[in-house]
């Protein structure tokens, strides 16, 4: 039976890459921090809890992180051990695991076989090697460590990290009379550690490909894998086609046979089937299913586009609720207002929903035919089935079924000269 087993994630100035003061490991790639992708592997491979050890104020990383489940964040320098004395481990034979926070392609697989290998072969550590070494294991600053040992040894572990001499676990553990054994691993992800700007490139095309080649092999359409960016939190329903220039952010959703892009961004938006969003950016926003959001338009947190909605070119939609079938067609501003179903909204309305001071929110009821060039001043309300006519600048309230006129009189000047003409004449 295998035995459960914990996590050290060295982080920040304990793991020698800081720009600018700040940890590289807390740098977002494709929307989530470099640490995250780590803490998920592990928590995906089994971890049973994991400490992230830094020498930054944990809060820090929890204003970053936020606190999370099975997750410790202590303050350290190298060679420390305050894992061990904030009673970390239950107990000392407990195993270990040992990584960089700054290695986002290590996968639970690769973390599942050094466990795995570490307890059926009874041994005290195990080291991964990125590649055979003459009489050593090789460990550099240019790559990452995936150290798998007993909690006795965290000690000798942790100075094996900071001296890059991997020997200095291995030999104690040998004079000890345990077991410990050195792993050729090539490819692991563990040893594509980022340090800086160029490597965090290099290491997010990596990442790139093998999210794209997933959803691609779970039946989604990628149309140029080389310009698509995808995180992975990101779900997507088979028989998608993702067209070129889009990226997938946070923790977004998508349905089955919708269309997304070109040149789109959805960050943890929600996407019901068969919608389509072109050329166009969602951010923590709902789209119903069969609705069509672009192109150009921009959905702004908290909205909910419902089904068969159609939000056209350069439209804007910001905390608000749009009921199914309504067409907000083109140059439209909506922001803090709830709609109803089947509303249309003519080219060129604006939702007034703020008065220099606070927020207010609209109301429009299901059929409701809003004309073009429309204010709606909040907060009002506009009923079901009523119109405002064209060039209106709504501030009360409009009854069901009524036609709201809020316009000055057309008057017109005859034989009206203009100033221009008076002075060509004089």
């Amino acid at each position: 039976m295998e035995r459960q087993w914990k996590a050290i994630v060295m982080a920040g100035r304990n793991d020698g890459s800081v720009v600018e003061g700040k940890p590289i490991c807390l740098f977002p790639l494709l929307g989530i921090p470099v640490i995250q992708y780590v803490l998920d592997a592990l928590l995906a491979a089994g971890a049973k809890e994991i400490c992230v050890l830094s020498s930054e104020e944990p809060e820090k990383y929890e204003s970053v992180l936020g606190k999370q489940e099975k997750i410790w964040y202590l303050k350290g320098e190298k060679g420390s051990t305050p894992a061990k004395d904030a009673g970390f481990f239950d107990e000392t034979e407990e195993d270990v695991i040992l990584v960089s926070a700054n290695t986002p392609l290590l996968a639970a697989e690769e973390i599942k076989d050094l466990v795995q290998v570490h307890q059926e072969h009874g041994n005290a550590a195990t080291y991964y090697m990125p590649e055979a070494g003459e009489r050593t294991p090789v460990m550099s600053y240019d790559h990452g460590f995936c150290f798998c040992f007993r909690a006795n040894y965290l000690a000798d572990a942790l100075d094996a990290v900071s001296k890059y001499a991997a020997t200095n676990i291995l030999t104690r553990v040998v004079a000890d009379g345990g077991r410990a054994e050195q792993r050729i691993r090539p490819g692991c992800g563990a040893f594509d550690i980022i340090r800086n700007r160029v490597q965090m490139a290099v290491v997010l095309k990596k990442l790139q490909i093998r999210i794209n080649e997933r959803h691609m092999n779970d039946g989604v359409m990628i149309m140029s894998p080389e310009t698509t960016y995808i995180t992975p939190h990101t779900v997507i329903g088979r028989n998608t086609l993702i067209y070129p220039g889009t990226y997938l952010e946070g923790r977004t959703v998508i349905g089955e046979d919708c269309v997304i892009g070109p040149n789109s961004r959805l960050v943890s938006a929600s996407v019901g089937d068969g919608a389509e969003i072109a050329y166009s950016t969602v951010l923590q926003s709902e789209v119903g299913r069969g609705a069509h959001v672009g192109p150009y338009a921009y959905v702004r947190p908290g909205s909910r586009i419902g089904e068969e909605v159609k939000i056209g070119d350069f439209v804007e939609i910001k905390n608000s609720h749009i009921g199914k079938g309504t067409k907000v067609s083109h140059l439209t501003y909506i922001g803090d207002a709830d709609v109803g179903e089947r509303v249309n909204f003519g080219c060129g309305t604006v939702v007034v929903n703020y008065d220099g001071v606070k927020k207010h929110r609209t109301v429009i009821e299901d059929d409701a035919f809003i004309g073009c060039n429309t204010n709606l001043v909040s907060p009002v309300r506009v009923g079901e089935e009523a119109f405002t006519a064209a060039g209106s600048t709504i501030t009360e309230d409009v009854p069901a079924k009524n036609l709201a006129i809020a316009r000055a009189k057309q008057v017109n000047k005859e034989g009206w000269v203009s100033p221009k003409e008076r002075s060509e004449k004089e």
